[in-house]
């Protein structure tokens, strides 16, 4: 999503984005999610069949993943990829807006 005279604007494409969530632990709401060489901390939360992944950053910055479960066994699970970010600026022939974008497509446990 761009923004155009104040007003949102929503470009629609395909991409691909791949990462990992590992040591998941909703009861301490925890998880750790590694792209490429990173891997950081965030929040997992356990809200009836699904699954949040919460990362918040300091800047204000925050993506969220959310897992879609069901009550039959799934070798897929929906999933959706949130992601926010603002900058703020406001200098010569340039203004910033906040950047937003959203994916969306299924995840799948690893053996």
């Amino acid at each position: 999503m761009t923004w155009a005279g104040g007003e949102p604007h929503f470009d629609v494409k395909e991409a691909a984005l791949t990462f990992q969530l590992n040591n998941i632990d909703t009861d301490q709401g925890s998880a750790r999610v590694a792209v490429g060489a990173a891997n950081t901390t965030v929040v997992a939360s356990l809200a009836g069949s699904m699954v949040h992944f919460i990362d918040r950053r300091p800047d204000g910055s925050m993506a969220m993943t959310s897992v879609f479960s069901s009550e039959r066994r799934q070798e897929k699970f929906r999933a959706v990829y949130s992601r926010t970010e603002y900058y703020a600026y406001d200098g010569p022939g340039f203004r910033s807006m906040p950047q937003v974008e959203q994916l969306y497509g299924y995840c799948a446990p690893l053996p």
